[in-house]
């Protein structure tokens, strides 16, 4: 089975993702998103092996949609959609 095999689905869809895609889908540089992953504000990956470590695509999605916090704060507008 070929390593790109294993990480997509059979629709084509990928289901792991390295840490370039990860930093590709979500717009980061690599000391951006490693200083996350030590500060454990971005979900830890899976150990395939020794040196390879893989997020789930799901698990990346799921993050995104939780940074998106609808309470405004300081520096962010209020809704004025009452």
């Amino acid at each position: 089975m070929s390593n790109k095999a294993a990480t997509e689905s059979s629709e084509g869809r990928q289901l792991l993702m390295d840490a370039n895609g990860v930093c590709e889908m979500l717009g980061l540089g690599m000391t951006t998103f490693r200083k996350m992953l030590e500060e454990r504000r971005f979900p830890q990956p899976i150990r395939i092996s020794q040196r390879v470590l893989r997020w789930r695509r799901e698990t990346v999605l799921a993050w995104l949609r939780d940074q998106e916090d609808p309470t405004p704060g300081p520096g962010r507008p209020r809704s004025t959609d009452r």
